[in-house]
């Protein structure tokens, strides 16, 4: 949960560099980006590297928060599986119809 939590704050805001990034942006940051990267895409000298880390930062980052988030859910419902141990439902009260015997 906490790989989640590091993954989520938007560190560009916080911090301030153009390195460390969160999966939240806000739609000026993604507007920046992709006109940089756009403007590299008809020149002969296509930055590759500026368009890789474009697609990994908007495409790939997200998909792999998801899938942290999804192990998270996981793990949640296996411990509280396990947290609730014997059930109540599975002890079966006596038979009302024996008592009068």
């Amino acid at each position: 949960a906490l790989i989640l939590l590091a993954t989520i704050v938007p560190w560009q805001q916080v911090l301030g560099s153009w390195f460390a990034s969160g999966v939240l942006y806000n739609m000026t940051y993604l507007v920046k980006h992709t006109r940089r990267v756009k403007s590299s895409w008809g020149a002969a000298d296509v930055a590759m590297l500026d368009i890789a880390i474009y697609y990994l930062r908007f495409i790939l980052y997200p998909l792999v928060s998801l899938l942290i988030w999804v192990l998270v859910m996981l793990k949640f419902k296996s411990g509280y599986r396990d947290s609730l141990g014997a059930r109540p439902s599975a002890v079966t009260p006596p038979s009302v119809t024996n008592l009068g015997e």
